[in-house]
């Protein structure tokens, strides 16, 4: 068993941070593995005269107007892994790069190695999915390690930028999302992250890979470098890195967080023989009534048009898709969005890029709604100013594959939001199920939504408008014979 020390740290890991923690050796022994691009390594022109033009510039750690940390990783699925102490198909690499207000950058300095998946080696962390996912992490976990070392150097409140390609990796990093295989180098970098985040402002932005941008082309560059190279960083303290140690280390830094420290304690005075649980009628009251802020009722407040989408994706199993569509939804500047046939395997929330994404789970791999949240746009005006929604506001009320109810609320504002995809009447003679899921849907919205509420619906409704249901759609409807589940679609 690991030996403790004040710390209440592993040894090895106390070790580490009492030497400089986790500060990588270099070739010769130093305990700064970030120097400038290494001799040698082949660099692209933008990368080039980007570090040219730095040279001369008067900014620092001391001084910079924000410090940018470029990170990228990569793997070459066609060759053997790591054949010798000097080749490997997976690398990492780094660039830190200070920042003056006219957003000029001067290289600081650079460093990379190599991502074994060798759970015996010097520099394992965890790695086990050989594809460009775990370097792309084990970068984003140095450029954390960076910044623990560092960040007395830096000035203080200096933002930190970190600058990534690989946006799945980034979620991963910045505690945005899970990954699914739950690996060491996951939840180590998850908390390399908290600690980090607690000494320093750490914000990211994702920079599309080969378009030109000088540092992140650099990253790549150190990268494709180190595949046949000895790395810069070829031995880390603490490395091969258990879970074992990983779940101490996790542990300590979250009670070094004083919020996650505050909602697990518990004060010595406490009865642990006597539980009583609050009356449901005070839950009920704290979730349907929560105070948010003190609200001056002198304040102007005005309406705002929030744009909204409703579309049939047909799936979003495939993450590029759901990136495409995220891009899209976003560049469009769309507040909400409904969407059906999302086909969610589990139904888990997300947060990508600032929004919110609800969703329900699928059935044997169809349906599946997702209510979509844009917490960067606003949804009101108080005295002037924009006020959004937050995560805390924004809640799951029914889910089920073909209907998703969320409700949002914050102060001033309270509404809920539908995803629905009706079923398909395949013949004039077969449309019970239809009938029957449009009765289904009337009486779950009538018995989740509080009446009074605005509801704001996204319906693949498969159905024609005819005259007698168009209330709230307009005067664009059909006129002739309704389809046969026209009477079940009146009742909502």
């Amino acid at each position: 068993m690991a030996t403790k020390n004040h710390y209440g740290l592993p040894s090895t890991l106390a070790r580490a941070r009492e030497h400089p923690f986790l500060r990588p050796l270099g070739p010769n022994g130093c305990h700064s593995a970030i120097i400038p691009p290494p001799i040698g390594c082949p660099l692209k022109d933008v990368s080039s005269l980007a570090i040219r033009q730095g040279e001369g510039l008067d900014v620092g750690y001391h001084n910079a107007h924000q410090i940018q940390i470029h990170v990228d990783g990569g793997i070459d699925l066609d060759s053997d892994n790591c054949e010798d102490a000097s080749s490997c198909n997976a690398t990492w690499a780094l660039a830190v790069v200070a920042v003056d207000e006219l957003m000029q950058g001067k290289l600081m300095g650079s460093s990379g190695g190599h991502v074994t998946f060798n759970s015996a080696s010097d520099v394992y962390l965890g790695e086990n999915n050989p594809t460009s996912f775990d370097p792309e992490l084990y970068a984003q976990a140095m450029a954390r390690i960076f910044i623990i070392q560092h960040h007395d150097n830096f000035k203080p409140g200096v933002p930190i930028l970190i600058g990534y390609d690989n946006i799945s990796a980034a979620d991963c990093a910045f505690m945005k999302a899970v990954e699914s295989s739950d690996s060491i180098l996951a939840g180590f970098t998850a908390a390399l992250h908290i600690e980090a985040a607690n000494l320093c402002s750490i914000e990211g932005f994702h920079v599309h890979s080969h378009l030109g941008h000088p540092w992140n082309e650099l990253a790549d560059s150190i990268c494709n470098f180190y595949k046949n190279r000895r790395p810069m960083v070829y031995k880390i303290p603490f490395a091969p890195l258990t879970r074992r140690v990983c779940f101490e280390y996790q542990m300590f830094v979250s009670l070094q967080n004083t919020s996650i420290l505050n909602s697990i304690s518990v004060e010595e005075s406490h009865c642990y023989n006597k539980m009583r649980a609050l009356p449901p009628d005070v839950i009920a009251s704290a979730l349907d009534h929560p105070n948010y802020m003190q609200w001056d009722p002198a304040c102007e407040v005005s309406s705002l048009f929030l744009n909204c989408v409703q579309f049939n994706v047909q799936t979003l199993i495939q993450f590029s898709a759901r990136k495409h569509l995220l891009a899209n939804f976003l560049r469009l500047q769309f507040a909400i969005g409904c969407f059906q046939e999302a086909r969610s395997k589990s139904g888990r929330s997300r947060c990508i890029d600032n929004v919110l994404m609800i969703a329900s789970e699928s059935l044997r791999g169809n349906y599946g709604c997702e209510v979509w949240v844009n917490l960067s746009a606003p949804v009101y005006l108080k005295g002037g100013k924009k006020v959004y929604l937050n995560k805390d506001g924004v809640t799951k009320v029914f889910s089920e594959p073909r209907l998703l109810i969320v409700r949002c609320k914050g102060l001033k504002i309270d509404f809920y939001i539908i995803s629905a995809h009706a079923p398909y009447v395949k013949s004039p003679t077969n449309f019970k199920d239809a009938c029957e899921w449009w009765v289904h849907f009337y009486e779950v919205v009538f018995a989740n939504c509080v009446q009074g509420i605005p509801v704001l619906a996204g319906i693949d409704g498969n159905y024609t408008v005819y005259g007698d249901a168009s209330t709230g759609v307009g005067d664009v409807h059909r006129s002739g014979e309704p389809p046969p589940q026209h009477s079940s679609v009146c009742i909502f």
